[in-house]
C-alpha cells in the first residue's frame, strides 16, 4: 500500500484483521516512509476472497491521524467474492453499542467451531457496534460474537462476553434492500464452576 505522505504502523497484533483468519498473522511493516509492506507467513486457501483490514494500525507520521477504512482486498481465484452480512452488537442486558467486538461467520453444519476452530469470516465492531462482513461466498453460516481476550479467535475463557443467533444466516448482494440486519445481544455466560465473591468479617 503507497500513502502520498509519511506514514507509521501501530498496533498490528490487535488490531489488524485478516478474514478469512490465516493460521500465523502476516508481517507489516513500513518502507521508504510511505509504503505498508505486507509479508505473508500463511499460505492461502485456493478460489478465496481475503480482506486485510487495518482498522486504525496505519497513521500519518506528523500527527497520528488514523488512515480509518483502509482494507486491502485479494483474491486467490478468479474473481471477488462479494456478497455481506451486517449488523449489530447490543449489550444484552444495558442495550448499548458494543465496539471492538469480533463477530464470526462458521460453517453451518460445524455447531464445535465457536470453542474449537477459527471462523471461516471475521469482523470488528465500530464504534456504534455495527459490523459489516464482507466479500463473502455464497452458503449458511452460523454467527457470534465474541469479546476476544486472547485474541486466538476461540470462546475459551470465562470472562469473555459473548452472543450468538439460533438460526443460520446466509449472505446477500451488498445493495440489496431487502437484506435484513442482524442485531447479536453480548453476555458473559454465567461459569460453572463456583466462586467466592466477596468476603466481609464483622
Amino acid at each position: 500500500l503507497r500513502f502520498d505522505e509519511r506514514i507509521r504502523v501501530e498496533r498490528i497484533t490487535d488490531r489488524l484483521l485478516v478474514s478469512p483468519p490465516l493460521a500465523t498473522p502476516p508481517a507489516v511493516r513500513v518502507a521508504h516512509g510511505r509504503d505498508v509492506i505486507v509479508e505473508l507467513t500463511s499460505p492461502l486457501l485456493a478460489n478465496t476472497t481475503y480482506t486485510f483490514g487495518f482498522g486504525e494500525v496505519i497513521k500519518d507520521l506528523t500527527e497520528g491521524n488514523a488512515a480509518s477504512g483502509v482494507d486491502l482486498v485479494v483474491s486467490t481465484g478468479d474473481a471477488l467474492d462479494s456478497l455481506m452480512i451486517g449488523g449489530g452488537v447490543r449489550h444484552a442486558f444495558e442495550g448499548s453499542p458494543m465496539k471492538d467486538v469480533l463477530v464470526m461467520l462458521y460453517d453451518a453444519d460445524d455447531t464445535a467451531a465457536f470453542r474449537s476452530a477459527r471462523p471461516v469470516y471475521a469482523a470488528r465492531t465500530d464504534a456504534n457496534g455495527g459490523f459489516a462482513l464482507r466479500h463473502l461466498r455464497s452458503g449458511d453460516y452460523r454467527i457470534a460474537a465474541l469479546r476476544d481476550q486472547n485474541a486466538n479467535y476461540r470462546y475459551d475463557l470465562p470472562n469473555e462476553e459473548i452472543a450468538f443467533a439460533s438460526d443460520v444466516v446466509s449472505p446477500a448482494v451488498e445493495h440489496d434492500s431487502t437484506r435484513s440486519l442482524i442485531v447479536l445481544s453480548l453476555f458473559q455466560e454465567v461459569g460453572a464452576a463456583q466462586r467466592i465473591r466477596e468476603a466481609r468479617v464483622t
